[in-house]
Formats: C-alpha cells, structure tokens, sequence
C-alpha cells in the first residue's frame, strides 16, 4: 500500500526544478517526506521557515476581500503541520494548527479539501470552527504562531527565535485591535522578543528589549481593570526592566521594576503559593535600588 497523507502519494523521481516559490519549496519538501516515508524532514527549522514564507503570501492575500487565497497553499501549509505531528509522535500545538488550516481550505474552497479529511473538517466546522475568512485566516496564524513556540521551547536557535518574533508580529498585524484577545497577543509577542534577547545575550539586540517593554507599558495602560492580563504584563515588565538596568546602571529602571515588583505583590492573593516568592524578588530588588541611592 502506498505511504499517504492527506491522500498524497508517492511519486517516482522528478527532475530538476528552478521554481523558488514558497509555495513550491514547501511542497517539495512535503512530496520528499511521502516518498521516503519519513516525516523527520518536516522537524526542522527550515520546514518552519518555508511554512512562514508561505503564510506571508495568504497574510497578503487576506487583505481585500481574500479573493487570491489558494486553498492549494493552505493544504500544503497543513500537511506539513500533520507531517510534524507524525513525526513528534504527537503534537497538540501543530494538530491544532493543521485543522485550523484545513477550515480555512475549505472555507476558500470547498472541493480543495483532500478527499481523506473531510469528515474531520466537517466535523470541526460542525462545532463552532470558523469559516468566515477573516477569522479562519487569523486562526491559521495563531495555531503556526503556537506551533513555532512549542518547536522553541523543544530546542530553540537563532533562526527558530526570528521565525517565532515574526510569527507573532504577522498575527498581530492580521488582528483587530479592539479584540478582546489583542492584549494577550501583544503580551505573546513582548514574551518572545524578551525571549529573543535572553537567549542571544551577550549579543543580543537592546531594541528587542525595548519594544517588549514598551509593549507590556501598553498592555497596562490599557488594562486597568484586567487583573490577570495586569499579572501576566508585571511578571514580564519587572524582569525586562531590570535586564535592561543592567545595561544601563543608574537610569530609572531598576525604580521602575520595582513598580511592577510592587504590584505583583498587590495583585496576587497572599494564599497563592508564588506569593511569598514574589515579596523576596521585591524585597531584593528594594535593597538594590537603595544602595544606588
């Protein structure tokens, strides 16, 4: 029996092709894994840096009307999310992503939908699952964005840490900013440019810091009455700022971390077991900010 995803198979050996597209690498890349029977060449970072190639051109599609999105990319775009979650022996983060990916196939078009899963799409859609385009493609970008961050945590590198900064920089552009889920997107993003910097110091890029923290001021300035979003923001804004002190001795923000130090003091219930961790973390960074004076 042939080796199939989504009702591909395996091909004989094709000849020598100069296309470049996104598009086009991808799906080399995915007929390579059918034809070996082997979905470990869908692990890499550079099967992520295609998929990210490909997202870009349906984030420009989106825009308008969406009338040029190619319910042939999308496919691709989950085959290689199925392929990861094979070759992961599981993957909550890329299954999530596939069948996002696959509503947004069949909401473009629904005959593109390979015969092999379209039970499991209608299944989805049938529960709640989007297919207004807007949202399928926003949903799309969120499950890559998610998928990204789970191959980082597994084993990051340098090319992995862009990949991820512009998987959540592409889904906030594509979002609205008066969703309700906007705040946390940003906080998601602010999370992964600190993590950018922290993982290339010394040689990190200062600017990556510094828009995380201008972000997280954003969050909070905007979130007075949220407290778990104000939580989330402080817990990111304390640290950050007291990095970038380190950089820069005896400007405001090592006062400033204290600020948020402070408030994650007040904000957390005192029954909380972090809650005494968080009054020593304060306690430490007073003591700093008092031998400055």
């Amino acid at each position: 029996m042939a080796w199939r995803v989504f009702g591909r198979k395996r091909t004989v050996a094709a000849g020598a092709s100069v296309a470049v597209r996104a598009e086009d690498q991808l799906r080399r890349r995915i007929q390579r894994c059918v034809d070996t029977e082997d979905a470990s060449q869908a692990l890499g970072t550079a099967a992520l840096a295609e998929v990210s190639a490909v997202l870009d051109d349906v984030a420009a599609a989106a825009v308008g009307d969406g009338s040029s999105l190619d319910a042939r990319a999308i496919n691709d775009v989950a085959l290689l999310h199925r392929l990861r979650v094979i070759g992961l022996h599981g993957s909550f983060e890329d299954r999530h992503a596939c069948g996002a990916a696959q509503v947004l196939a069949h909401a473009i078009e629904p005959a593109a939908v390979p015969p092999d899963v379209r039970d499991e799409v209608a299944e989805a859609v049938s529960h709640g699952a989007p297919t207004d385009l807007p949202t399928a493609v926003l949903r799309v970008l969120q499950g890559n964005a998610s998928a990204v961050r789970a191959a980082w945590r597994r084993q990051p590198d340098p090319q992995l840490a862009d990949l991820l900064v512009h998987a959540f920089q592409r889904l906030i552009e594509m979002s609205d900013p008066i969703s309700p889920a906007h705040p946390t997107r940003l906080l998601d993003l602010a999370a992964t440019l600190s993590g950018r910097y922290d993982y290339l110091r010394p040689g990190g890029d200062l600017a990556d810091l510094d828009e995380a923290i201008r972000i997280t001021d954003e969050v909070i300035a905007a979130s007075t009455d949220d407290a778990a979003l104000l939580i989330r923001a402080h817990k990111l804004r304390g640290p950050m700022l007291a990095d970038r002190d380190e950089t820069n001795p005896g400007s405001t923000d090592l006062a400033e971390a204290v600020v948020s130090f402070r408030a994650l003091v007040d904000l957390t219930d005192p029954a909380d077991p972090q809650h005494a961790d968080l009054v020593r973390r304060l306690s430490h960074a007073q003591v700093l900010l008092s031998e400055l004076s």
